[in-house]
């Protein structure tokens, strides 16, 4: 890339471009070089791990949900839009395809007892804490 301008703006924004246009939009795409889709958000509550994951226009029928070897992983499929045979595209930005996403789980999870549930776009994946790794309270008696 050569700078053609003397204005800043106008070469970020055309730095902007070229990298877009060479490694693929991860806004946009399921599956290009450098997307990551579905984008989550991974957090500790009292109970476990919950795993929030945008998944906009899947069907919880589209999303596959497995758990192996201290990992988890989520696949999920968007079929291609059909339009009209007598017509043409004015403009094409909602991708299709398959994507996979896998995420390394912390020791002391029950994935037996993992629940998920998909609503409004938004995946949640709740795992519960083993029993062993939950506190316990001991009690103290007193001394004689």
């Amino acid at each position: 890339m050569t700078l053609r301008s003397t204005n800043p703006f106008e070469n970020l924004l055309r730095l902007q471009r070229d990298l877009e246009r060479s490694v693929g939009s991860p806004i946009l795409g399921l599956g290009g070089p450098t997307a990551v889709f579905p984008p989550i958000n991974v957090f500790n509550d009292r109970d476990g791990v919950v795993i929030r994951a945008e998944v906009p226009g899947f069907a919880a029928d589209q999303i596959e949900i497995s758990a192996e070897n201290q990992s988890l992983v989520l696949k999920g499929e968007r079929p291609a839009d059909t339009h009209s045979k007598s017509g043409s595209y004015h403009r094409r930005e909602r991708q299709h395809g398959s994507f996979a996403r896998s995420l390394a789980l912390p020791h002391g999870l029950d994935v037996v007892k993992a629940s998920a549930e998909c609503r409004d776009g938004l995946l949640t994946i709740r795992i519960p804490k083993s029993e062993a790794t939950k506190p316990k309270q001991i009690p103290v008696s007193a001394a004689a």
